[in-house]
């Protein structure tokens, strides 16, 4: 059962169920979601997401889904009936681009390459593009 968010406080984070599984998503999702649910790097990106989301009243579709739909830079829409969350609303682009970052965060070799890099950004340990393109043998030193 739905969180009723009515009102809805900002920054605050809800937990919405996901009952749909197009294309193997739901699935997707729920693994990724279970994996880094107490990650603080993903928990800090949901609330960002969820603070810049628009929310709209059911009763405000017939107006506003065209505009959505037209909108290429529109922001995701979280659907509210009855204080209750019941719709995502997103453009294919985003759809896209969701479904690529569930790929990249459920690829645990890839994920921990990331992690490493960020760790060795974090203490310096980083060289030039020049030395990238000698260590790769693209350039001669």
């Amino acid at each position: 059962m739905a969180e009723n968010i009515s009102p809805l406080e900002p920054f605050k984070t809800y937990d919405l169920p996901t009952p749909y599984d197009n294309f193997g998503t739901g699935a997707i999702l729920m693994e990724t979601h279970r994996k880094y649910r107490q990650s603080d790097i993903i928990n800090q990106s949901r609330r960002k997401i969820l603070a810049m989301l628009k929310y709209l009243n059911i009763s405000e579709i017939p107006n506003k889904l065209p505009q959505l739909v037209e909108d290429k830079n529109s922001e995701p829409a979280i659907i509210i009936k009855e204080g209750k969350p019941v719709i995502i609303a997103f453009n294919i682009e985003q759809f896209d681009a969701l479904l690529e970052t569930l790929e990249i965060m459920a690829d645990q070799e890839l994920m921990t390459d990331i992690k490493e890099g960020i760790r060795q950004l974090e203490k310096g340990e980083t060289i030039t593009l020049e030395e990238l393109e000698v260590e790769l043998g693209l350039i001669e030193d």
